[in-house]
C-alpha cells in the first residue's frame, strides 16, 4: 500500500486489504519529531502494520530525529 496516512488512503481500505509493505506518506512524516499528533498516528500505523504482518516503510526520512 502506498501513501498510507495521506488523505487518499482511508483506514477502511487499510483494514480491508492485506499488504506485504505499508509505505507511510511523506506528509505525515514531515516534521514528525516536532508534532506529537503526527507521532501518535505514525505509531498507530506501525502497530497496525505489525498486527497485519506487514513491513512498514517510512517515505522521505531526512533527519535523524
Amino acid at each position: 500500500m502506498d501513501d498510507v496516512g495521506s488523505g487518499y488512503s482511508a483506514l477502511n481500505v487499510f483494514a480491508s486489504l492485506s499488504s506485504d509493505i505499508i509505505k507511510i506518506d511523506i506528509e505525515l512524516l514531515r516534521d514528525v519529531h516536532k508534532n506529537i499528533m503526527k507521532q501518535a498516528v505514525a505509531r498507530a500505523l506501525v502497530s497496525m502494520a505489525k498486527d497485519d504482518g506487514s513491513k512498514e516503510l517510512a517515505e522521505g526520512i531526512e533527519n535523524i530525529e
